[in-house]
């Protein structure tokens, strides 16, 4: 991320159980956060391409499907 420490994608990227998990909870992010999110996988999916084959393409592929089911995605394509 562009800026990982801007508040909104710290709360994003909070821990939420007692073992502090580290995970991504997008609900709260606005349009503008959700698309640098989007952008941010985007490279990084293309990087992993380049530097390790196909070997996370499931991966990728099926974070791009459920980021694409998310409202703000269309905001997303517009931007594009």
């Amino acid at each position: 991320m562009a800026n990982p420490a801007d508040a909104e994608f710290a709360n994003a990227y909070r821990p939420y159980d007692h073992e502090g998990m580290m995970f991504v909870d997008l609900r709260e992010l606005s349009v503008d956060a959700f698309s640098a999110f989007v952008a941010a996988t985007r490279s990084a999916a293309h990087t992993c391409a380049q530097s390790h084959g196909t070997a996370l393409e499931g991966v990728w592929s099926d974070l791009a499907q459920a980021l694409a089911k998310d409202p703000r995605f269309f905001g997303v394509e517009q931007a594009v």
